[in-house]
């Protein structure tokens, strides 16, 4: 928690803190520094995604909004008197709206709070309108180095647009380490999983199959397995061969034995020779052979 780490980080020297994993105790675990030793590589400006759910979005608009004193001021202050915590808080320029993101089961009390607040506004209609959008996610990126690399922000909205998800709010601080996007929440999972495809920060697992093992097919396979660690070092990208197909016109697969989505095994050349020695897959007997890197 923040209020337990803020004393280890002021006192000086340093304190060393360590997050430790309780499964595994002989794992040094991971230390936290006050700044980041990475930010100098441009792909490590972001260091890290995070995803706060089941939230809503509160959207106070009208043309009576801009130009006046102490609007917002009426907004937080009444929200606070009856306890509604803000977490975002986006606003443009023209002054036209006021949006905020709160907890979803506090979505209906502010929206009466502020209606209450604003009763007179709302009848003259310098108010148009109090709506709430729920259920949304807030997706934030966090990087000590985003401050002094341009293109960041762009990166990241880019990387939501071309999975085709809609943004509903945007927020940044002036420190330039936070980027926060409200999506709706059936598109949080994907929109985490197209952050971090963009920033590579995470390993990126290829499950291809190959039809025909004719000379071609065999020198394939063969080059899939030779190059697979220096694909995972150099591009994080694990290309897995889960499933042989002798002949194009055969019915005959060959696949890994309790293969799974989130499995590290790859059918190897020697695995796939092992097996056609011992069933005859070249025949017509089988319709299914399972091989797996045991049989080498």
């Amino acid at each position: 928690h923040p209020k337990t780490m803020q004393p280890a980080i002021l006192c000086n020297p340093q304190i060393p803190i360590y997050i430790r994993n309780t499964f595994n105790m002989r794992s040094p675990g991971t230390r936290i520094f006050i700044t980041s030793t990475t930010t100098q590589q441009k792909d490590k400006v972001v260091c890290g995604f995070s995803s706060v759910e089941r939230m809503a979005l509160v959207n106070v608009e009208g043309s009576g909004l801009i130009g006046v004193h102490g609007v917002d001021k009426r907004i937080f202050g009444a929200l606070e008197d009856h306890g509604v915590n803000v977490s975002l808080i986006s606003q443009a320029s023209s002054e036209h709206s006021c949006t905020i993101a709160i907890s979803e089961d506090q979505a209906e009390l502010a929206k009466n709070v502020i209606e209450e607040e604003f009763r007179r506004e709302l009848m003259l209609s310098h108010i148009s309108s109090v709506d709430i959008r729920a259920p949304v996610s807030i997706i934030g990126a966090v990087g000590d180095g985003m401050a002094s690399t341009s293109g960041v922000a762009g990166r990241f909205f880019s990387s939501l647009g071309d999975a085709k998800i809609n943004v509903l709010a945007i927020a940044q601080g002036s420190s330039e380490r936070n980027i926060s996007a409200v999506v709706w929440s059936n598109e949080s999972t994907r929109a985490l999983r197209a952050v971090h495809a963009a920033f590579n920060l995470s390993n990126m697992t290829a499950r291809v199959g190959i039809i025909g093992m004719s000379e071609v097919g065999n020198s394939l396979l063969r080059l899939l397995e030779t190059q697979r660690d220096a694909l995972k070092s150099n591009f994080d990208l694990d290309i897995q061969v889960c499933m042989l197909c002798p002949k194009s016109s055969s019915e005959q697969i060959l696949s890994l034995k309790n293969d799974t989505e989130s499995g590290t095994q790859s059918i190897t050349i020697g695995a796939y020779e092992a097996v056609t020695r011992e069933t005859g897959v070249q025949g017509e007997e089988k319709k299914a052979v399972f091989a797996d890197e045991e049989q080498v």
